[in-house]
């Protein structure tokens, strides 16, 4: 899977794909405006920046965006810039620009260099209005993003289902669009993103739209973490544009200076292993520990120039690792014994940690009883003044009960250049302060391991004198590293405290404890991964981020990486216990796309069934049958009202409602999703204690009352109660809920059969499918959505 998918879903635990855009962020409101329409002139606010990265980052701001090397840069004008914008973007021809403005391409700190348009728009209907930004890069007049929040400014209104483009014509739509947009894509050579990452199911509730993303290939090499995002509307318009592609320029030449062989023979001479409790993550926030080996050193970039490897800070799987114990005189936390921490004895913890300055006051106390995704009694505090209006806040984390300091975040930027932390220790004497201050704060310190980096990397801090000392400790259990358990502290350049931040998630030591041993060595381990890799030739894309140190600049290297010949995945560990390859990110295989069932030729509802299949609201069995006669339940139409809002919903199964939804309703139901997904709509109220029946064999009078629930006409029916008793159907007497049955009949959703409503049959699966084709067919016609 791609590496910028992956890194979302490590950080998440959840992968989530959707098809709308982010609003691009404005410049601050302080920029002084564009004097001209026609001459671009503009500059950061420096009061602004200095509230929101200190003083030294301001006067970065404002250099970068005043230098005559920016202004000489800029090719297009503002009056250009709106012209084209509204020329690309008809819907625009109803806006109003409130602000436009030239800075840098960091639109939020920090800054780098290269001109940007930032365009604010806003639109009023009536005594309302709503606004959303657009940029544009100065230099080559690329659109960077722009979206326009849904269909409301359309000529022809919301696009519902069908649409009046197929979605084939959406992306020939979306590819001509990119090519008008994006003039500097002119040897580039557009890929389409691949689909089982990307895609996105068509939901048939809510206006159509098709989504695309597209990657970019220079000199026939595939780009890392780059894309355009287009999304267009049923009526062919285009809502949304996002595209953060360098230039072409930004990349060296794809002539290597050493051979693949070459490459592929070092990767095997240096190829190393590292033992450790590994944690896996599945789709839906599902996870695995297991003991695996993790591939080291030959696993690194390998500049295809040098034949060097590139070492990306802030990284540590640069090399084989050396640790440093806690020395046992140095660890002297004691936690709290018996009752709970009050706030402000919580925030003295930490101001005996020095870094709280006098100036600085406690302004926020929270108890929260989570942390890290753990249930545990928190103190969350910060200090601040009046002055700062909250801004530059130190803050920390202090557990209630024993009195660990967990986290704690200082408000200024060590990696500003202009604010300097000169050293006046050594890297020895820095290394003792942080070894004897984790010891106090950390309680079985002796379960922890300093990360000797001198082994990892060149001492390149050690190279600065004004940068701080970072120091990263490691959790072990029976002496095997545990993954995501780190905690790393900063000092500032006298040996101060400055800050301490912690990675580690909750793992329960018993889970571990299960874990079978490793049945094969280290370098069995090596020979298994060096067999499954192969070698290929790409681009690299490193820096361009800040540590907690130190910036580092952004550039493009001519690459060799190793990939496993599966799929180009580079994140497997090696399980330790049964030899196997496993995917520390696991996508689980995405349903396959939707097709013809194979019990619908012929069928009187072939047409309806067939499209519920199409958009993943009815799937086949493993047969691939329908078995379009059969009666549903009542939880079976509840899946497939939810699937037509959102038909990915269940393979991406967020955890996010409670064990028990109903008492016929929990986390092992096959109803839990989309009963959980209707809580969440406000459609239905949880209540452990009670059945919502979703067993229950859905009978057609019921259905009506459902769809007058989803329609969100309850209390009309409850009006029409009177005027409806007299239900014109044969077998009105049976009919318990008449007005429901009415309005059901009335909108076209529902119909007699011979004079007879039928209240007490089953409905069909087919059925079901007519009268669910008949609401999305209404959509559009009614006061409000269907599907929210």
């Amino acid at each position: 899977m791609k590496k910028l998918l992956q890194s979302s879903f490590r950080k998440a635990g959840l992968l989530t794909v959707t098809g709308s855009l982010g609003v691009g962020l404005l410049l601050p409101a302080e920029t002084i405006r564009a004097q001209s329409d026609s001459v671009p002139a503009a500059a950061y606010g420096k009061e602004k920046m200095k509230a929101a990265g200190g003083e030294g980052s301001a006067s970065q701001a404002v250099k970068n965006a005043n230098s005559p090397e920016l202004q000489t840069q800029v090719k297009i004008t503002k009056d250009q810039v709106i012209a084209r914008l509204r020329e690309l973007f008809p819907a625009l021809n109803k806006a109003e620009v409130v602000r436009a403005e030239l800075g840098t391409t960091a639109d939020s700190f920090p800054p780098e260099p290269g001109p940007i348009w930032s365009i604010q728009w806003e639109v009023k209907d009536g005594n309302s209005s709503s606004g959303f930004s657009s940029r544009v890069d100065a230099s080559s007049g690329d659109i960077l993003s722009l979206s326009i929040p849904g269909g409301r400014y359309s000529e022809s209104g919301e696009p519902y289902y069908p649409g009046k483009i197929t979605e084939q014509e959406a992306a020939e739509k979306a590819v001509a669009f990119i090519k008008k947009a994006v003039p500097s894509l002119q040897t580039s050579e557009l890929v389409a993103a691949d689909e089982e990452i990307y895609r996105y199911q068509q939901p048939l509730f809510g206006p159509v739209l098709y989504s695309f993303t597209y990657h970019k290939k220079v000199n026939g090499i595939q780009t890392d973490n780059e894309s355009i995002a287009v999304q267009v509307n049923g009526n062919g318009e285009i809502l949304s544009f996002h595209n953060n592609f360098t230039p072409d320029s930004f990349y060296p030449s794809a002539k290597p200076a050493i051979t693949k062989e070459q490459a592929a023979g070092k990767y095997k001479e240096d190829a190393d292993v590292d033992l450790r409790y590994t944690l896996l993550r599945k789709t839906g926030g599902k996870e695995e520990w297991i003991l695996a080996y993790s591939p080291i050193g030959a696993y690194r970039d390998l500049d295809a120039q040098t034949g060097q490897y590139i070492q990306q800070e802030p990284s540590y799987g640069g090399a084989h690792i050396d640790y440093t114990a806690i020395p046992e005189e140095l660890r002297t936390f004691k936690p709290l014994a018996g009752g709970k921490l009050s706030a402000l004895e919580a925030a003295a913890l930490v101001e005996a940690l020095g870094v709280i300055k006098e100036e600085k006051k406690l302004m926020q106390k929270t108890e929260i009883d989570q942390w890290q995704g753990q249930k545990r009694e928190v103190w969350s505090l910060g200090w601040g003044n009046e002055q700062s209006g909250g801004m530059g806040l130190i803050t920390a984390v202090v557990d209630a009960k024993t009195g660990q300091i967990l986290e704690v975040s200082n408000g200024r930027f060590l990696f500003d250049s202009n604010y300097t932390m000169p050293r006046t220790i050594s890297n020895d004497q820095a290394r003792d302060k942080a070894l004897k201050l984790f010891g106090a704060v950390v309680p079985r310190a002796q379960d922890w391991k300093l990360i000797d980096r001198k082994n990892i990397a060149p001492d390149t801090e050690g190279n600065d004198k004004n940068k701080p000392f970072t120091f990263t400790f490691q959790k072990f259990y029976r002496n095997i590293p545990v993954g995501n358990q780190t905690t790393t502290i900063t000092l500032a350049g006298d040996g101060s405290f400055y800050s301490m931040e912690s990675s580690y998630e909750s793992i329960d030591e018993e889970v571990l404890n299960k874990l079978k041993p490793a049945s094969i060595s280290r370098e069995e381990a090596v020979v298994k991964l060096n067999q499954a890799t192969g070698v290929e030739l790409g681009y690299s894309v490193i820096g361009g981020y800040y540590t907690n140190s130190y910036y580092v600049p952004k550039e493009a290297k001519l690459v060799y990486r190793q990939t496993y010949a599966k799929n180009g995945d580079r994140d497997y560990v090696l399980d330790a216990s049964t030899g196997k390859l496993r995917a520390q990110a696991v996508f689980e295989k995405l349903p396959s796309k939707p097709s013809e069932a194979a019990d619908l030729a012929g069928h009187w509802a072939e047409k309806e069934l067939s499209t519920l299949v199409k958009h993943g609201v009815l799937i086949p069995d493993e047969n691939g049958k329908l078995n379009p006669d059969a009666s549903i339940t009542y939880g079976e139409w509840l899946n497939m009202f939810v699937r037509g809002v959102n038909p990915m919903r269940e393979y991406y199964r967020e955890n996010t409602g409670a064990d028990v939804l109903f008492a016929d309703v929990k986390k092992d139901s096959p109803y839990y999703y989309a009963v959980n997904t209707l809580i969440d709509m406000k459609r239905l109220k949880a209540d452990e204690q009670v059945l919502l029946g979703v067993d229950t064999p859905l009978l057609r009078e019921y259905l009506a009352k459902i769809l007058i629930q989803q329609l969100r006409y309850d209390k009309l029916a409850g009006l029409l109660n009177s005027s409806a008793a007299e239900l014109e159907a044969d077998d009105a007497a049976w009919v318990t809920h008449k007005s429901e049955a009415y309005l059901a009949m009335e909108l076209g959703l529902m119909e007699k059969t011979d004079g007879k409503f039928r209240p007490r049959d089953r409905v069909s699966k087919a059925e079901a499918a007519v009268i669910f084709m008949r609401l999305v067919s209404i959509q559009g016609k009614l006061d409000q959505p269907v599907g929210y």
